[in-house]
């Protein structure tokens, strides 16, 4: 088994960051010919897709994101007050100050993020990623403007020795 983490330092906000030839560095020296590529982000506000690396496709996916935010931050939340009566107040819960110990009021990037999910499980095949002619593993970041980690672990085996590379 080969494995990997990959810092990527991110902006401020939603960013998106083609990882595709880095990870195929690391497929590429690993030894594996065959076996599968796992890739997962250990931060919650994070996500990994697997799509085509075109700018006007991924300002339709910051459009979206940006609506989720807005829909939660127009929409609000049921606040219970002291006296057990409730009230709307604007904004997602986890971005309250009286809900939420939270200070960087980022409910959207957690639940956005969750819905894309934080990891990717891919095949390798004659020691390359298995990927469609426009697919890309794009790396999300939705709060960003932070140090973040992926994990990498490649585990298969190699053509010439057919030795299974596992745990």
């Amino acid at each position: 088994m080969f494995e990997k983490s990959l810092l990527i330092k991110t902006k401020e906000g939603f960013g998106f960051r083609n990882i595709t030839d880095t990870i195929e560095f690391f497929v590429e020296g690993s030894g594996v010919d065959f076996g599968s590529c796992h890739i997962w982000s250990v931060h919650t506000t994070c996500a990994l897709i697997i799509e085509e690396n075109q700018e006007a496709l991924m300002n339709d996916y910051l459009s979206l994101f940006r609506t989720i935010k807005s829909i939660g931050e127009k929409n609000g939340h049921m606040h219970t007050n002291t006296d057990k009566t409730t009230r709307r107040v604007a904004g997602f819960c986890h971005d309250c100050k009286d809900c939420s110990d939270c200070e960087r009021r980022n409910a959207a990037a957690h639940i956005i993020s969750s819905l894309l999910g934080k990891q990717k499980i891919l095949q390798i095949s004659g020691g390359k990623l298995t990927l469609g002619k426009y697919q890309n593993v794009i790396f999300i970041d939705f709060d960003g403007g932070q140090e973040r980690f992926l994990n990498i672990q490649i585990y298969g085996y190699d053509e010439t020795s057919r030795i299974l590379h596992l745990l």
